[in-house]
C-alpha cells in the first residue's frame, strides 16, 4: 500500500512538472514572439520629408550670358587680365561683346549661398519659401557699389524668388517622362521664377530621345520651357536637425535638367566624406537621375551643420539648346528643370552602418528582461 501511495504521489509530481514545463514553454514563446515584433518594428525607418511641394522650394540666379559659354566651350575669344571678363564672337557670328566669365559667375553663386544665405531660414513671399526676402520682392537684395557690378543692371548681380512649376508642353515636352522615369507622377518638377525674362520671344522645347537633343517649335509664346535664361541656378529648401535625435542621413533621390554643380549644405559644397551620390541612372547628356545620401551626423561633428535651421541647395547649369546639335537659335533661353524626394531619415539607403547605440533600445530591454523572467521561472519550477 505504501509502495502504491509513493508510486502515485511520484506520478502526480511528474504531471506537475510536465505542466509546468509545458506553462513555461508556452510564455516563453509568447514572449519570444512579443520581443520578435518589438524588434522588427524598432528596425522600420522613421523618416520626415523635406521639400514636398512648390512652396518648399527658393531658387537663386546667376545670370551667364551666350557670350560667355561659348568662349567656356570653344575657348574662342580673349580674356581680360583680372581674369573677370571675356571679349568673344558668339557662334552666330555676332559682333564681338564683353561679358563676365562664367567662373566669375559661379564664384558669385557660392559666395551668396555661404556669406548671405548660409543657414538662415528662408523668408516667406506670396505664402512660398523664398531666399532672403527684400523689400523690393527680389528676394535677392542688390549689392550697389560693389565689385558685382551695377545694381541697377538686370544682369548686374544674381536674383532669387519662389520657385515655380514646369512650363509649356508638359506631357508632350518629354522633360516629364525623363526627370520621373519610374517616379511617382505626383513628384513635383519645379523650375525657376528667379531668373528675369528679357527675350521678346521664347519657345517651346521639345526633347527626342533617340538623339539626346532638344528642338524648338519657333513659335513666340511665353509659356516655353524655356522661358528662363541662361546661367547657374541654385534650388534651396530647407529643414531642421536636432543632434539629439535619430535622423543620421538626409537622403533619397533627385532628377535634373541641366548640369549638376555641386550639392551645398549652408553653402558649402559638399565632399565625398558627407555626401554618397550613385552614378547618373539616366543615358543623358542633358538629364541626369541620381540616388543621394548626406551623413548629418558627421556634418554635424564637423560645424558644417546647425542645430536648428539648415539649408540645402543643389546647384544646377541650364541647358543651352542654341548650341545642341550645330543649330544655332537666337535669344538667351536657358533650360533648367528639377525634382526630387528627399527624406531626413534614421537609416541609410546605401547601407551604411549608423552610430552604435548609446542607451540599450527598447527591444534590447525586453529581452533582457524575458531573459530574468525565464531563470526565475526556471528556479521556482526546480525546487
Amino acid at each position: 500500500m505504501q509502495h502504491n501511495n509513493l508510486i502515485l504521489k511520484h506520478e502526480k509530481k511528474g504531471k506537475l512538472k510536465t505542466m509546468k514545463t509545458k506553462i513555461f514553454t508556452t510564455l516563453l514563446a509568447i514572449l519570444t514572439i512579443v520581443t520578435v515584433n518589438v524588434t522588427i518594428s524598432n528596425t522600420n525607418a522613421d523618416v520626415i520629408q523635406i521639400g514636398t511641394n512648390i512652396g518648399a522650394w527658393g531658387t537663386v540666379f546667376s545670370d551667364v550670358e551666350r557670350e560667355a559659354y561659348y568662349y567656356k566651350a570653344y575657348g574662342e575669344g580673349e580674356l581680360s587680365n583680372d581674369g573677370r571678363n571675356v571679349r568673344t564672337r558668339w557662334i552666330n557670328g555676332k559682333d564681338k561683346d564683353t561679358v563676365d566669365t562664367w567662373d566669375y559667375r559661379l564664384a558669385l553663386m557660392k559666395d551668396y549661398l555661404a556669406d548671405t544665405l548660409a543657414n538662415n531660414k528662408m523668408s516667406t513671399r506670396s505664402d512660398k519659401l523664398g531666399v532672403l526676402h527684400s523689400g523690393s520682392n527680389s528676394l535677392v537684395a542688390h549689392n550697389s557699389g560693389d565689385d558685382y557690378g551695377d545694381s541697377k543692371n538686370l544682369f548686374g548681380n544674381i536674383y532669387g524668388q519662389a520657385a515655380e512649376t514646369l512650363k509649356g508642353q508638359v506631357d508632350t515636352s518629354g522633360v516629364q517622362a525623363m526627370l520621373l522615369q519610374g517616379r511617382s507622377q505626383s513628384t513635383n518638377i519645379i523650375t525657376s521664377s528667379a531668373a528675369a525674362n528679357n527675350e521678346s520671344t521664347d519657345h517651346n522645347w521639345f526633347y527626342n530621345a533617340a538623339t539626346d537633343t532638344f528642338t524648338s517649335d519657333g513659335l513666340t509664346t511665353k509659356t516655353g520651357i524655356g522661358d528662363h535664361n541662361t546661367g547657374i541656378y541654385a534650388f534651396v529648401t530647407d529643414f531642421n536637425y536636432d543632434p539629439a535625435t535619430t535622423y543620421q542621413y538626409l537622403n533619397g533621390w533627385f532628377s535634373e535638367l541641366g548640369t549638376l554643380l555641386g550639392i551645398y549644405i549652408n553653402g558649402i559644397e559638399l565632399s565625398d566624406t558627407y555626401l554618397q551620390l550613385s552614378a547618373n541612372m539616366l543615358n543623358s547628356q542633358l538629364f541626369g537621375q541620381y540616388n543621394m545620401e548626406i551623413d548629418l551626423a558627421a556634418l554635424f561633428s564637423a560645424g558644417i551643420l546647425s542645430n536648428g535651421n539648415n539649408n540645402i541647395a543643389f546647384l544646377i547649369d541650364s541647358i543651352l539648346p542654341e548650341y545642341n546639335g550645330g543649330t544655332v537659335y537666337d535669344g538667351n533661353d536657358g533650360l533648367i528643370a528639377f525634382a526630387s524626394n528627399i527624406n531626413l531619415n534614421t537609416d541609410s539607403i546605401f547601407g551604411n552602418p549608423g552610430p552604435e547605440p548609446t542607451t540599450p533600445e527598447p527591444a534590447t530591454m525586453l529581452i533582457i528582461g524575458i531573459g530574468l523572467a525565464g531563470l526565475g521561472l526556471r528556479r521556482r519550477f526546480s525546487k
